[in-house]
């Protein structure tokens, strides 16, 4: 009777403390969304899910704050590019069924696409390595639409895919590198329409979400149709928030809505090898591979990680008034899902933050500062002044360093930004806003003349460039129409109060400046731009390209 009397405490015990470790964990997480937690602000819906099993959800936040209602498990958000794995687990099941290869030219499919100098395959979409331009780019850079995507009069399929169609130039040779590119899969949807009768969203639902059982994820293609249980979205306004509505779902790269429930569903189907037919899950984790043979971390419709030393399996999705995240940790069964519909949020590190909660004693420990090397010395401000100035990325945007208050700055010309540099050692200091660090590259002289800039495992180089100055004469030189076949699109460069502007198509004017000679130009407002004018035989300016961040570049204008 004793020792019957003892194991029933030693259970009661261990249940206890397992009660309680579940408890300490569930409010380690439930504090990283105070901020969330109230009835005047949008949120978040968040899973923690462990082979096939919730291990815990909730909601944070309103859902509509118009009506008071709040966001749950089961409430229904726009998952944005999150959608890509699930068209992608369509395009392999149409393969599976023998109606078309990854390696087939899409334009067997979609004909309307410009022939270019390679073929284009459906592997080329999956893997973002076809050099296509991205079609939101060009609807802004054409000002179809604004930044909020809300232009519900343009936003369709035709007339994306009559954009897509005008373009003759890509953002470079098809395989020889990685760009992350919407239109390759609103391509693959069409694709999908062709051979499968249904939009890729409307197919993933009939033939891989339903027989999940994931009854809270629908096919919407406009989002001012009735969705049950929705969320709406929030972008940030002056004095608090708005809403803003998904005008356009984007078929292929998006079109998808969904809840944190469902997504478990769909979480445990994919570590399992459950999704379509047997063998999909490990095509989707295939990696890309470029010409040069070398893999790229984007695998079908997922991108394949680490976190501190643990694999990972991802996607994130965005859309203004959206945001979301899936990390699957596979080794360990668990994935954690974020929902948001408020406009500060950030779910990638909120996954990130959750996943330490629960498989922190198996990670590597956490990255630490590193000490500086001996003889690196303090940092020296009387050379601020030395590394400050224009420096043009090899990939990217342009940099300038500014020496301001005794502190140095780090800048991008094409956007309104400014972060803080800390000193590490050496030249080299931390941008710790966005996890990046710049090095200043002295030449032999000792002049700085470049600076090397470090960045989610990657390495990029910037050249100095000099300062430029333009006579008025010069100035009037660049003014005048320009047009664009591959837009269809007119813009208008005109001097106003001796200083270079841009008139967009949408009406606004934006200003310019030059960097590194007198025909490079960079927009100073609205959507980051830069222009790169063009002369003929005779000198005269005739047009210039025009390029974004990198979705979209090289686009040629005419002066009329």
């Amino acid at each position: 009777m004793r020792f019957r009397t003892l194991t029933v405490i030693f259970l009661i015990l261990v249940l206890s403390c397992a009660a309680l470790a579940r408890d300490i964990r569930q409010e380690q997480v439930d504090r990283l969304f105070d901020k969330w937690d109230n009835r005047d602000s949008p949120g978040f819906a968040i899973g923690v899910f462990r082979d096939g099993e919730t291990v815990y959800t909730r909601g944070y936040g309103m859902a509509d704050l118009d009506h008071g209602i709040p966001n749950t498990p089961d409430t229904v958000f726009f998952i944005g590019s999150m959608g890509k794995q699930f068209t992608v687990a369509s395009v392999l099941q149409l393969e599976a069924e023998g109606k078309l290869s990854l390696d087939d030219d899409v334009r067997k499919y979609v004909p309307e696409l410009h022939e270019f100098d390679e073929p284009i395959t459906i592997r080329h979409l999956i893997h973002h390595t076809s050099g296509l331009r991205d079609f939101l780019n060009l609807a802004l850079i054409a000002g179809r639409i604004d930044e909020t995507f809300s232009d519900v009069q343009w936003l369709n399929d035709k007339n994306v895919l009559d954009l897509v169609s005008r373009q003759r130039g890509l953002n470079f040779p098809t395989g020889t590198s990685m760009m992350y590119c919407n239109t390759g899969y609103f391509l693959m949807s069409l694709i999908c329409e062709k051979v499968g009768g249904k939009k890729a969203p409307e197919y993933v639902v009939e033939h891989l979400t339903k027989p999940l059982g994931m009854t809270h994820t629908y096919a919407v293609e406009d989002a001012r149709r009735t969705i049950p249980n929705r969320a709406y979205g929030y972008v940030g306004a002056e004095g608090g928030v708005r809403t803003n509505t998904v005008a356009y779902g984007a078929p292929g790269p998006a079109g998808l809505w969904s809840s944190a429930n469902d997504l478990g569903k769909w979480a445990h189907a994919f570590l399992t090898d459950g999704i379509g037919v047997p063998g999909t899950v490990d095509k989707m984790l295939e990696k890309g591979v470029l010409k040069s043979g070398r893999k790229i971390p984007y695998a079908g419709g997922v991108v394949l990680g680490d976190h501190r030393g643990l694999r990972t399996i991802e996607h994130g999705g965005g859309y203004p008034g959206f945001v979301c995240d899936m990390v699957h940790y596979p080794d360990y069964g668990y994935s954690f899902v974020c929902l948001s519909n408020a406009p500060t949020a950030d779910p990638t590190g909120k996954c990130r933050q959750m996943a330490e909660i629960y498989l922190g004693r198996f990670m590597d420990p956490e990255p630490q500062k590193a000490a500086a090397p001996e003889g690196a010395g303090a940092d020296d401000p009387s050379k601020y002044d030395s590394y400050a100035g224009d420096y043009k990325l090899d990939i990217g945007p342009t940099f300038t360093i500014v020496s301001e208050g005794g502190a140095l700055y780090l800048t991008v010309k094409e956007a309104p930004v400014k972060f803080k540099l800390e000193y590490v050692s050496g030249t080299k200091y931390a941008a710790k806003e966005v996890s990046a660090e710049i090095e200043f590259l002295p030449d032999e002289a000792g002049k700085v003349d470049k600076l090397k800039l470090y960045q989610s495992g990657g390495e990029f180089e910037g050249k100095r460039l000099p300062p430029v100055t333009l006579t008025p004469e010069e100035l009037q030189e660049l003014t005048g129409s320009y047009t664009s076949d591959e837009l269809d699109a007119t813009y208008r460069v005109l001097v106003e109060k001796d200083e270079l502007k841009a008139r967009m198509p949408r009406g606004n004017t934006v200003g310019m400046q030059p960097v590194g000679d007198k025909s490079h130009w960079v927009t100073t407002g609205g959507f980051p731009l830069q222009m790169d004018f063009t002369r003929d035989e005779s000198g005269k300016v005739n047009g210039f390209k025009l390029s974004d961040s990198g979705r979209a570049a090289g686009i040629e204008f005419t002066r009329e």
